[in-house]
């Protein structure tokens, strides 16, 4: 696995060679290697990437997420709350509150013990969807993760309308 440090090069050299072509007039390529350079940066920085990249690279992790969510995640929500938790930040959805225990025991006051108690709830709700994705048995999950498999790539080619209906009726 390459580390932090080799991808940045693999970016610079990217760059390096745009620079080279438009130097020599040859503008060919110049889209092709900026969108190359783009992805690898992408992959640096999460806090970069749009919901239609965080579609794209973690199409089933989404849709697990939205399955395991019964409904209150839908793909767009689904990969901020994934962003949210690559960036290390809190996901403060009504889902993550109400797992938290906020309407059950109260909102904290102290605004520092808010965020720590979303960013744990929403470590623990993303593990929860990583297993569940891995031990569905039933022809209704099956259903259910090929309807969100189809919202999600909806929404990574930007075709995404949200449905009718409430996403915890499918």
């Amino acid at each position: 696995m390459k580390t932090t440090g080799q991808k940045l090069n693999g970016v610079i050299e990217m760059l390096a060679i745009v620079a080279f072509n438009c130097a020599q007039g040859d503008t060919s390529l110049i889209e092709q290697d900026l969108d190359r350079a783009k992805k690898l940066l992408a992959r640096l920085a999460p806090e970069t990437m749009s919901q239609e990249e965080v579609g794209k690279r973690w199409p089933r992790l989404l849709s697990a997420m939205i399955v395991s969510s019964d409904g209150y995640y839908t793909p767009r929500a689904a990969a901020n709350a994934l962003l949210a938790y690559k960036l290390k930040q809190s996901f403060g959805c009504e889902w993550h509150c109400a797992a938290a225990g906020f309407e059950r025991d109260g909102w904290p006051h102290d605004h520092d013990v808010y965020e720590r108690k979303l960013r744990e709830t929403g470590e623990r709700l993303l593990g929860y969807a990583v297993r569940r994705h891995f031990t569905h048995h039933s022809e209704y999950d099956e259903q259910r993760f090929a309807y969100s498999r189809k919202l999600v790539a909806e929404m990574s080619g930007g075709a995404y309308q949200p449905p009718a209906l409430l996403a915890s009726w499918f």
